[in-house]
């Protein structure tokens, strides 16, 4: 299974947290060493706009985190953007709800490691929501 890396959200933010970059480079650092081919960056929301609303800010989240990813390395061709909106929450919540669990751009490598094998500097991490 690759490594899956969240980065939170403040409520209706779209610019990443600055403790964000320590994980994404930490991801770029790791990419060619675990032959990674591709670098899906999927926006979400949580239930607390409209549904336009929320696609769009979950696009712009997706472009956020997939510039840095771009300014430390790593070649645009190699990643896929995605904004999803409230689609896949992490959290189920009710119409209207504040959940910062589910405000996050989830980092998804693709692409195994040589020789089947591990990526030795890899730590797997999520960067938790402030206040959760």
């Amino acid at each position: 299974m690759p490594p899956v890396v969240s980065v939170f959200f403040d409520w209706d933010v779209d610019v990443p947290p600055a403790d964000a970059r320590t994980t994404l480079e930490q991801v770029v650092q790791s990419r060619a060493m675990c032959g990674w081919r591709r670098i899906e960056v999927n926006g979400h929301t949580d239930r607390s706009g409209t549904d336009g609303y929320n696609l769009g800010l979950s696009n712009r989240r997706a472009n956020n985190v997939a510039a840095l990813l771009e300014a430390a390395g790593v070649p645009r061709s190699e990643l896929m953007i995605t904004g999803r909106g409230e689609s896949q929450l992490k959290v189920e919540t009710l119409d209207g709800a504040r959940e910062p669990l589910n405000r996050r751009v989830e980092i998804v490598t693709v692409g195994a490691a040589p020789q089947g094998g591990r990526c030795p500097h890899w730590k797997q991490q999520e960067d938790r929501p402030q206040g959760a």
